[in-house]
């Protein structure tokens, strides 16, 4: 999977999931792009193999994601592949949540998303090659605490497969599902809540993100040249049939 020479742009890009995606496709040859809100996620370019761009916005605003795609495109001159990461949560039971916390979610999780596709989908439809690669959630089944969230990300799954029938034959659009991830969250929970939810898991393990960044980097890939509209579960098995309980 040599993305050698390929152009790439990552929104979220320079922390978590976000960072492990960025450094693998650096790894695997591409020059990354790296869109995030915080100025720190700067550093992150530091030590990449290739040559590289950071850019500073909020991909919930229009003007940010143009400017972006724009200092993109005037460095590299074209964007291969795409990766959605971005994402914020607001969790409160639905009756609680307010309207700021329901729309700031949808914003940054699903708008954003919109956005950055309607922005940079033409620019892969000029030059005939295109990869988009949207990290959705297993939430987007429905969670307690997550009305928000969840739907956010069940609205991306649905983008993703709309896009895919849009923008096909030449761009492939396709959608992960991860699981609990080894991020700052999960290890800020306590030891009984750690246990209680690896219980819930077949691999009786939490997911790294660098497994997370594997699954986008075979979607990034020409490995990936027939599969499109697809969701991809990266979740040790907690979402499988038989461990609904």
């Amino acid at each position: 999977m040599d993305l050698k020479g390929k152009i790439a742009f990552v929104t979220g890009g320079g922390s978590g999931i976000g960072a492990a995606i960025s450094k693998q496709l650096d790894q695997a040859g591409a020059s990354v792009v790296v869109f995030d809100l915080n100025e720190e996620a700067k550093e992150i370019t530091r030590s990449f193999e290739n040559e590289s761009l950071f850019t500073k916005g909020n991909v919930a605003k229009s003007e940010d994601v143009n400017r972006a795609v724009e200092e993109a495109m005037n460095k590299f001159g074209r964007i291969d592949i795409l990766v959605n990461n971005a994402g914020i949560f607001r969790d409160k039971k639905l009756v609680d949540m307010s309207e700021e916390e329901w729309n700031g979610v949808l914003d940054v999780n699903l708008k954003g998303a919109f956005l950055i596709i309607k922005k940079i989908a033409p620019l892969m439809k000029q030059s005939g090659y295109g990869k988009i690669v949207n990290i959705s959630s297993v939430s987007h089944k429905g969670n307690f605490g997550q009305a928000n969230y969840s739907a956010s990300k069940a609205g991306l799954v649905s983008l993703t497969n709309t896009a895919a029938l849009e923008l096909a034959p030449e761009i492939t659009v396709n959608s992960i599902a991860p699981g609990s991830i080894d991020t700052p969250l999960f290890r800020s929970m306590d030891e009984k809540g750690k246990e209680k939810f690896l219980k819930k898991i077949p691999m009786k393990r939490v997911g790294q993100p660098e497994e997370i960044a594997q699954a986008v980097l075979f979607f990034s890939s020409d490995a990936s040249s027939y599969v499109t509209g697809t969701l991809l579960e990266v979740d040790g098995g907690l979402t499988t049939g038989l461990n609904l309980k």
